[in-house]
């Protein structure tokens, strides 16, 4: 039962038993859940309570609606290796990571620019000291729900095309099939929990202050020639890692 004695509105209440009944996998990946009258008599609460619940975890990603078939659980959590890499050569791209999972991957383009050299990034990425960089900052989603924030520095010289590219899906597959540059390990790989600030939260429509994992990698080919410094900025809530 939920409590009406509390501060917490009933809807509240009730998104989190689902999304606990789904982290404890009694609500499976692919399996729908119970009918909207189901819920209210489990849970004695109005049909208005129960439609606002599940709206806003489908617009979280947790359920998806299929007309005419009924209310479906989401894969909740994004699988991802510790190695960071797929089939233990290249580095995996957020991409690939996601149709691992059987998700549909996008990016939106948040900001693309020149930007003056910064030397701790030139040093890492092996170019002169003068040589500008390419800042990219782009929304990743999967399933078109907002999931990570990817910031990326490329050497401007080699990469100068990349300013004229459609950046909204996989930018690994961009650099194999038109620079003809292909990543293949991380010279550098630091792993980090933060908690979100206000541009993140708004970005990724979670809660200031919300767990974010920071990924910042430096990636390179197999003559191990730097090719871009990435950072990642992961909804923690939607990963799961493992070896």
């Amino acid at each position: 039962m939920l409590e009406n004695d509390i501060a917490i509105p009933l809807y509240s209440q009730l998104k989190d038993r689902i999304i606990t009944a789904i982290n404890n996998d009694e609500l499976k990946y692919g399996e729908k859940i119970p009918t909207e009258i189901e819920i209210m008599e489990k849970y004695s609460v109005s049909r208005i309570t129960v439609r606002r619940a599940i709206e806003e975890l489908v617009e979280e990603g947790y359920l998806i609606k299929k007309q005419g078939k009924g209310t479906f659980v989401v894969k909740n959590k994004i699988e991802r290796k510790l190695t960071y890499s797929y089939k233990n050569t290249q580095p995996i791209s957020f991409t690939k990571e996601l149709e691992l999972n059987n998700i549909i991957p996008s990016a939106k383009v948040i900001e693309l620019k020149i930007i003056e050299p910064i030397e701790e990034y030139n040093k890492m990425l092996g170019i002169s000291l003068n040589e500008k960089l390419i800042y990219m900052k782009r929304l990743r989603l999967a399933n078109n729900i907002p999931t990570a924030i990817e910031i990326n520095y490329f050497p401007y010289d080699t990469f100068k095309e990349l300013l004229n590219k459609n950046l909204s899906n996989s930018l690994y597959k961009i650099l194999e099939e038109d620079f003809n540059v292909f990543p293949y390990k991380n010279l550098k790989l630091e792993l980090e929990v933060i908690k979100s600030n206000d541009e993140q939260s708004k970005l990724l429509n979670i809660p200031i202050s919300e767990p974010l994992f920071l990924f910042l990698g430096v990636t390179a080919d197999k003559n191990n020639i730097p090719i871009h410094i990435a950072k990642r900025y992961l909804i923690a809530s939607k990963y799961k890692f493992s070896l």
